[in-house]
């Protein structure tokens, strides 16, 4: 067991890095936004309004941005035009300085053109694992370190600085990810690593060619590269007899073979480009082996000799660039982006509407509970994530360095969490894994009245923020293998996107109000209680739902297999 799962931790890398690179941008502001707020001597309660705009409007705009992802199959243009402009936008926040307008209309630009990001990235990285789905935690188990350690330097920086430094390492980070992003997802950069995988074949050949002396053979054959005849360095190529002239080799025939190996990679290239113009730049993410690029893949046809002895087999294959492994029956996309495009249109099924999907959503009462849970938690995540370093620096004093040093530890406990969730799904289950959530931010929301005790240092927040790994990890995890089950073929964004918005933005923006009232009418000790009386109640509510639709499938299951008798 230990072996497998080694092994499937070793799949993926590419995949991995694109979530290290994606979080380490957004632990560069997301965590320190209440922080940069206060700063400007706002009040708690415009705080929550402002720190509302992100929740909300990503919960407003997600689903329309997943919407026009799958119905255009534009997912990949999306990602790297929204990173950009919600960038720009935070960099426009420097000169801005203390103008509340200023901040509300770029923080409202940046919530709109952010939001699409994560939930794309997840759709993508999901169709990418094809059946091993469950191991999606391992992969985002790669966001977490690099949101914790990023953001514990970031609190460095900012401490010994200005919050202005906010802006440019998420700049930096954004500009990371983009690139990385752009080289391994998109047609672009598999066509520049196609590019410099032939050049390094040709350099490899040629070695091997020329570099084929040994000790009793001294033939020194200097090549005239094809590309380059007049090479300067060419013209004094000379031809050392050997000892026995049966060893001796033509350069010209090495020439020869040389272009002659050239030119049918020229000619390889130019088949694929053809089939890629007919039929549409098909490319996947590979899914096999260690080095594994979350890159493109290309369209490779069946050779002539494979279709005469083969005719009744048209399957598409797609040879993954890494690895050996094949992908078959998978459906063709447009432009490098995932639109379905059904390969046998008689087959195809009908194409729900957003409004059948949304009937479909309502009309689950069982969704519509798990929908419920998520607004909750999503709401006490993001009270305890905007109003935490307020009331840490407010009634204990504490640093920035302190704040920053906080997050290595809300997401420590994520790792093992994500890295087993595969196993956690299989063993616990959906259902128990959002119970388990649920306990979790229920005892660390207790735990902060220790704060009470005015002789109880700061830095016991640390220990305790380790819950929010176990939380967060647990419900994200099945939120995300729950969505992607639920979904219609062709709408695993749609689905994604709504998730999404429901826990990271409409839960979330209701946290943002609520905590900002709370905070500023009543206290930090109320609001902590408020919320953890709140999340009780969803537990609750979650568990007898799930207990009830549980026995009622089992007496269903009951009467059906009665009925075989």
């Amino acid at each position: 067991m230990g072996e497998s799962i080694l092994n499937s931790f070793k799949k993926h890398t590419n995949i991995k890095l694109l979530y290290f690179f994606e979080f380490a941008s957004l632990s560069c502001f997301q965590p320190f936004i209440s922080i940069y707020l206060n700063s400007k001597q706002l009040k708690p309660s415009i705080i929550g309004i402002i720190t509302c705009l992100i929740p909300f409007l990503s919960f407003l705009s997600s689903p329309f941005w997943a919407n026009i992802s799958d119905r255009f199959g534009i997912q990949k243009k999306i990602v790297i035009v929204n990173s950009l402009l919600s960038m720009i936008a935070l960099l426009l926040l420097i000169p801005t300085g203390d103008n509340i307008v200023g901040i509300f209309i770029l923080i409202g630009l940046y919530s709109i053109v952010s939001s699409p990001i994560c939930p794309i990235v997840d759709s993508l990285v999901l169709k990418d694992l094809g059946e091993d789905s469950k191991l999606y935690g391992q992969q985002r188990l790669f966001g977490a370190i690099s949101y914790g350690i990023v953001a514990f330097f970031t609190g460095m920086v900012i401490n010994h600085f200005s919050m202005n430094y906010l802006y440019v390492i998420y700049a930096f980070w954004m500009v990371v990810f983009l690139i990385f992003y752009v080289f391994n997802q998109t047609k672009y950069g598999s066509k520049l690593k196609l590019t410099n995988s032939i050049n390094s074949f040709k350099k490899l050949i040629n070695e091997k060619t020329i570099g084929g002396t040994d000790e009793n053979n001294d033939t020194e054959i200097d090549v005239i590269t094809p590309g380059n005849p007049y090479d300067e360095n060419s013209k004094g190529s000379t031809l050392k007899q050997s000892k026995s002239n049966s060893n001796i080799i033509s350069s010209n025939d090495i020439v020869q073979s040389n272009e002659n190996l050239i030119e049918n990679e020229r000619e390889d290239q130019l088949e694929q480009d053809l089939e890629m113009d007919e039929i549409g730049s098909l490319v996947f993410s590979s899914n096999n082996n260690s080095s594994q690029d979350l890159g493109e893949a290309i369209l490779s046809s069946q050779n002539d000799n494979n279709n005469n002895n083969n005719n009744n087999n048209n399957t598409n294959e797609v040879l993954l660039k890494d690895g050996a492994d094949f992908i078959k029956n998978e459906p063709i996309t447009n432009g490098g982006d995932v639109e379905e495009i059904p390969i046998d249109l008689m087959y195809s099924e009908e194409k729900l509407t957003n409004k059948q999907v949304m009937k479909n959503i309502v009309k689950n009462p069982q969704m519509m509970i798990f929908l419920f849970a998520m607004v909750i938690c999503g709401m006490t995540s993001n009270i305890i994530s905007n109003f935490l370093f307020l009331f840490l620096k407010d009634h204990k004093n504490a640093s920035n360095f302190l704040l920053g040093s906080t997050l290595p530890f809300t997401v420590v406990m994520e790792l093992p969490f994500f890295f087993f969730g595969k196993q956690l799904l299989e063993k616990a289950g959906v259902t128990n894994m959002i119970i388990i959530g649920h306990s979790a931010y229920i005892i660390r929301l207790c735990l902060y009245n220790i704060f009470a005790i005015d002789s109880i240092s700061a830095w016991f927040v640390l220990p305790i923020e380790t819950l929010h790994g176990i939380a967060f990890a647990t419900l994200w995890g099945a939120g995300v293998e729950l969505s992607s089950q639920m979904a219609p073929k062709g709408y695993e964004a749609f689905y994604q996107g709504i998730f999404s918005g429901i826990y990271c933005g409409l839960g979330s923006g209701i946290g943002s109000i609520i905590g900002g009232f709370l905070y500023e009418h009543k206290s930090a000790f109320f609001l902590f209680r408020f919320t953890a009386l709140i999340t009780i109640v969803s537990l609750v509510v979650f568990t007898l739902s799930q207990l009830f639709y549980s026995r009622k499938q089992s007496n269903k299951s009951g009467i059906i297999s009665q009925s075989h008798f």
